[in-house]
């Protein structure tokens, strides 16, 4: 914490466990430090959708992870997302939601494969392998890159990934030590994404 600006709030654990979470109408732009990819990304450093258990979480078809979640609602607020870090899966997948988006990769997953066939203890151990830039180096292109993701929304209209309803939101979870198999659930709302995410979750063996 004393290493933050001092302009800074942070915000640790959850307050309230509803979708947005903190994001309102308020914000001009939304970004990412150090996130990581969604789950079952091929070369992805600790990549995971909200837990290890998840195999894939998608919405109308397009699979996301926790930058979609939260791009999304963003972009249903009119919150722009105009800058993420992390690792260079992230990157890509930040590209591909949110055409625009300033994206800086500062480290490489190794694993191949997506790990969909794993439980959770063996799928903990797959993503856990990466090349990674000095600190000092990864910090300065960061740094960069924000400023650079700032200068641009100055002129450019970018980071609001276009929203279709009604949503259908389906999230499969992976066998765990006590759960010996698959289970999904299907969530769905006519109007809003952000409806569809505080739906309640009711998972089925599949």
């Amino acid at each position: 914490m004393k290493l933050l600006d001092a302009r800074v709030q942070l915000e640790r654990g959850w307050g309230d466990p509803t979708w947005p979470l903190c994001l309102d109408k308020s914000y001009n732009f939304i970004v990412w430090v150090g996130q990581h990819a969604k789950a079952g990304t091929e070369y992805g450093h600790l990549c995971h959708t909200q837990s290890l258990q998840y195999i894939d979480e998608s919405v109308n078809g397009v699979s996301i992870g926790e930058f979609g979640e939260l791009a999304l609602c963003a972009s249903e607020l009119g919150v722009r997302a105009i800058f993420g870090s992390g690792d260079h899966a992230f990157s890509k997948e930040a590209q591909a939601l949110a055409p625009g988006i300033e994206t800086v990769a500062v480290k490489w997953g190794l694993r191949v494969g997506t790990g969909e066939d794993l439980n959770e203890e063996e799928y903990a151990r797959h993503v856990t392998s990466a090349r990674h830039l000095h600190p000092v180096r990864a910090r300065q292109l960061i740094r960069d890159g924000a400023r650079r993701a700032i200068e641009r929304a100055k002129s450019e209209s970018f980071g609001i990934v276009p929203l279709q309803p009604p949503f259908r939101r389906t999230i499969v979870l992976r066998p765990t030590k006590d759960r010996p198999h698959k289970v999904a659930a299907t969530m769905e709302h006519a109007t809003s994404f952000i409806g569809v995410m505080n739906a309640r979750e009711e998972f089925k063996a599949v």
